[in-house]
């Protein structure tokens, strides 16, 4: 069964859109070379970077520098961390996970399935390119790939961690990738939504 929610797979993506090309950039210093089933929520939380701009409509949150992603070559890079951003005025959160890699085969857009808790979620999502770079007549392209999420959703895994368990939220990004985010990385994102809506005027620190 297809189950879109509208606003969030449309109106909440735009706040993240200038901060999703800002992140294909970011630097990878400062991660932990632990495995993911070692890292807390608390690890994430102090990690997480924070872009609290003035000048910008929403305060930008993104988990990238908590765990660095296995790197063999641009032949075969991949990389996935949870981004957010906490709008000024009202206090909502836009969430998302953002997935990279580069690919030889560009495509303008993908289904996209993940858990849920009323079950398995379905989205069709448009695929953002980057410029091809060429080695040797070896040419790719890295893509990325923004999976909005409910706040919600994310609360709800995030709220099932236990420091005694290795759980993930999964997702599927067509039917030749399947990826896993930690309930410990979801926490940490929380928290730190958290603090940033805690820095806000008293009127709009809780979600509308």
């Amino acid at each position: 069964m297809k189950r879109i929610d509208s606003a969030i797979a449309n109106a909440p993506c735009r706040l993240l859109a200038l901060f999703l090309l800002t992140a294909l950039l970011s630097a990878c210093a400062s991660k932990s070379s632990k495995p993911p089933a070692n890292l807390t929520p608390e690890h994430y939380a102090k990690t997480t970077t924070v872009t609290p701009r003035p000048d910008q409509d929403a305060i930008h949150l993104n988990t990238e520098k908590g765990f660095e992603e296995p790197y063999e070559d641009n032949r075969h890079y991949r990389g996935t961390y949870l981004l957010a951003a906490v709008d000024r005025k009202t206090g909502k959160a836009a969430i998302g996970v953002d997935f990279m890699q580069m690919t030889d085969t560009p495509r303008n857009k993908v289904v996209v399935t993940y858990d849920a808790p009323e079950g398995m979620m379905r989205q069709t999502i448009y695929v953002k390119s980057g410029r091809r770079q060429c080695r040797e007549n070896d040419c790719r392209v890295l893509e990325s790939i923004s999976i909005p999420l409910k706040e919600s959703l994310v609360r709800h895994y995030a709220k099932l961690y236990s420091p005694n368990l290795t759980s993930h939220w999964t997702y599927r990004i067509g039917e030749e990738y399947t990826g896993e985010i930690s309930y410990a990385e979801m926490a940490g994102l929380i928290e730190s939504i958290d603090r940033a809506r805690k820095s806000l005027p008293g009127a709009v620190r809780s979600p509308q």
